[in-house]
């Protein structure tokens, strides 16, 4: 069978279908090899990110670089109790900040309590530089009328070893505060 076109040189339709047929199953063959190292790719990256999440939860941060300590979110601290467990804060963090384990010397520049409760604020700067921020822990009362608390740190000195010494008294069900005792946990 010969096709002709508005060119006076006939070609081969057997041909140029093979060459379109040869030409497509290149292309699948290409497509297929793309997908594989994109499937390959996409292992490769996920492996990298879970063990960068496995370090990162290690150091007990998360990807905003933040250290932090929750209790169990079934443990109950009634809404009552809430001055009490913020002045006992407040207590501890001044003794942390004179204590021998702030080795570096951050200074407690003040506590900030939230008007309508909830949150407490404690802001530790450089020695050196009183307008700096190293540290800044947030407790935060998750779940006002009952529920658990939570202890953040942020800034630059957040994985310094104050900062860890102070999460190392957040163990399960007992914290210990620094010269105010030591809160332990209902659930």
């Amino acid at each position: 069978m010969k096709c002709v076109k508005k060119n006076p040189a006939p070609i081969d339709c057997g041909e140029t279908l093979k060459y379109l047929v040869y030409s497509a199953n290149s292309i699948v063959v290409k497509f297929r090899l793309f997908m594989k190292f994109s499937i390959f790719l996409a292992a490769m990256v996920a492996v990298v990110l879970a063990g960068c999440q496995s370090k990162v939860s290690d150091q007990m941060s998360d990807m905003t670089g933040r250290r932090s300590f929750m209790l169990p979110l079934n443990a109950t601290i009634p809404y009552d109790k809430e001055p009490e467990i913020y002045e006992a804060y407040k207590k501890a963090f001044k003794c942390w900040a004179d204590g021998p384990h702030n080795d570096q010397g951050f200074v407690l520049k003040k506590i900030w309590m939230a008007d309508d409760g909830g949150i407490l604020k404690a802001f530790f700067v450089y020695p050196s530089d009183p307008d700096k921020e190293a540290i800044v822990f947030r407790l935060t009362m998750m779940g006002r009328w009952s529920g658990g608390l939570s202890l953040v740190a942020e800034g630059p000195e957040r994985d310094s070893a104050f900062s860890k010494y102070i999460f190392s008294q957040h163990s399960g069900r007992h914290i210990t505060l620094c010269n105010a005792g030591t809160l332990s946990v209902r659930r």
